[in-house]
This record gives C-alpha cells, structure tokens and sequence, in this order.
C-alpha cells in the first residue's frame, strides 16, 4: 500500500542517515553528561529527552512511518529513563494508522509488564488494533480490564468491540455489548446497532436482527439504509421472504430511501421463495427509483425465471445485459443454462 510504501522509503532514510539515531544519542549524552553531580538536574534532562522522544514518535505516527517509531520507542529502552504510558500510546497510535496491528499489540503486553496504567486512549488503540485483526477474544479481555481501571469505557471503544466481533460472526457478544452500553450510561448509536445488525445477519439469526432493527428508535437513534439492508438481507438469508419484502416496504416510512442493495436483497428473498413475479417487480421498479440495476440485480431475476420454468424470459434478461451496460458473469450464464 501507500502507507506501507512510504514507510519503507522513510525507515531506509532512516538507516541511512540516522537522523532519528543521532537525535537521540544526542539527547541522550545531554542526558547523561552536564550534570553527573546533580542527580536532580540529571532526572530532569532525562524526562525531557523522553518527552522529545515521544513528540518525535508522534510525528512519524501522523506520517505512518511506525517502523521509525518503534525504532525510537526502542531508544528510549535504557536504564535511567522511566517511560511512560504516551511513549506506548504514541508508538501504538503509529502502528494502529499504519494498519500494524501485530506489533501494536505486542506494545500493549509490554506496557502491561511494565505495570503501566490501562488508559482510555490505550484501550481504544488497541481494540482499535484488535478489530483489524479480528481478535475479538482479546478485545473483550481489554474490556474486562479497563472495567477495572477506568470509570466507564468510551462509545467508540465499544463500536469496535462490536464492529470485531461482526466480523469475526460473534452475532451473541454483538448483542450483549449493545444491551450492556446501558451500564455505563451509554446509547448504542448508528454504528453499534448496525454492526450489531449485521453480526446476526452473517450468523443467520434474522429473528435478532429483527428485534436489534425495531429497537433502534428507543435508543433515539435514526434508522439508516445500512441497518436496513442487514436486517433485509438477515431475512433474505433465512428464507423469510415476507419479512423482508416487509422491512423493504416500511423504509419510507422510517425516511430511509433504498439503494441498490436494498432492492437486491428483497429480489433475492423473492427468488429464493420462488417468488419469481415479485422479483420482477423489484427489477422493473427499480429506474422509477432512480436506481440502475447491477449484475446482482440481473442475476436474481435471471435465476428467479430459471427456478420458475420461464427459461424463454431468463434468456431475455440474459440478452438485455449489454443494453444495460452490464457484462454476464458466471452466475448469469449458469443460471440462463440451467
């Protein structure tokens, strides 16, 4: 990637000129050198040199430069300087924006066996890690240990707790986190109930995604084309074609206006259920919509006819995709054929 490239070019300046190196070795016989008989004076120039230092991690945060901040986090690793908890989040936060999530994690362990306190900004890096790596165990494992340590955790520390275990299909612990936000004097908003949403929907529990998506108003909470596509297509994975086609109809009511996905979603239910008529109805109503069916759209219908026995109008869809634009896939051409 871009971020990776250009923390590959940055870490071989780094070697080459060692401009981070010789900053520190400098700092560091500042550190050691003016005032070997003034211990008090010693403390001091050693806090500053790690006060430096951490402003400097920071920046090659902001520049997604984390090999450079490790390698400066590592200087820092010597005896006589004490490092503190914003040398670890700094070095951490360059990993987490650099998408390193490995080795901001193993920053985590090290500031844990160092005794450091767990602070919110911690957690939320972490977990953030966490969620891109789909560590949902170990997320969860931080919750349980800021819940000793801080107050109360933060909404967009438990968004990624949820959105982790969405995606790693813990449809239940999604759930509980959205029920348990009550606890520490917190709302689910538009993110926890849609992640929440789609972990049932990827877990096939339509009936939970319907009972999180009719929840939403109480949480105040304005309902959106995400969180209705995941309990539509929650619907549609489960064979329960009238809910969906229900959910689908009760959008404008709810002032949400429906996409591509949405109406996909319902044709797919319809074909599902053998409602081949219905799923025509979807694909012709979707220009009233300003919507342009996609391959998706093409390939419901088409397999809708085919379960149908209406193989000359499957062929028609078939033929009328390059006049859409739309190039046949596998799919398509299986579904004409059979």
């Amino acid at each position: 990637s871009a971020g990776r490239r250009e923390d590959t070019r940055a870490h071989g300046k780094f070697s080459q000129e060692g401009w981070a190196t010789s900053a520190l070795q400098a700092m560091q016989f500042r550190a050691r050198q003016p005032w070997k008989r003034r211990p008090w004076k010693r403390r001091k120039s050693q806090q500053a040199l790690v006060v430096q230092c951490t402003k400097q991690i920071a920046a090659s945060g902001r520049r997604r430069q984390w090999l450079t901040a490790l390698q400066l986090l590592q200087g820092l690793r010597r005896p006589g300087l004490e490092l503190d908890v914003v040398a670890f989040n700094a070095a951490m936060s360059a990993c987490e924006q650099a998408r390193q999530w490995r080795p901001a994690l193993a920053l985590a362990t090290g500031a844990q066996r160092r005794g450091l306190a767990v602070r919110a900004d911690t957690i939320n890096v972490v977990v953030t890690a966490c969620e891109q790596g789909r560590r949902w165990g170990l997320a969860l494992g931080l919750l349980r240990e800021a819940g000793q340590s801080l107050p109360e955790p933060e909404l967009i520390m438990l968004n990624a707790l949820i959105s982790t275990c969405e995606k790693c299909e813990r449809w239940r612990h999604a759930c509980e986190l959205c029920g348990e936000m009550s606890t520490w004097d917190l709302e689910p908003d538009g993110i926890s109930c849609n992640a929440a949403i789609s972990a049932c929907e990827k877990a096939g529990r339509w009936w939970c995604a319907l009972l999180l998506f009719g929840e939403i108003p109480a949480h105040r909470v304005a309902p959106n084309v995400v969180g209705c596509n995941a309990a539509i297509s929650a619907c549609e994975t489960a064979g329960q074609w009238q809910s969906a086609l229900l959910l689908f109809a009760e959008m404008p009511k709810r002032r949400v206006k429906p996409d591509v996905v949405s109406c996909n979603a319902a044709m797919s239910a319809c074909e599902k259920a053998g409602q081949w008529q219905r799923a025509l109805l979807f694909l012709g109503g979707m220009p009233t919509r300003r919507l342009a069916p996609d391959v998706v759209s093409c390939n419901a219908a088409i397999s809708a006819c085919e379960k149908a026995g209406q193989w000359q109008r499957a062929l028609l869809f078939l033929g009328g995709m390059p006049t859409r634009r739309l190039a046949p896939d596998v799919v398509s051409c299986n579904a004409a054929i059979s």
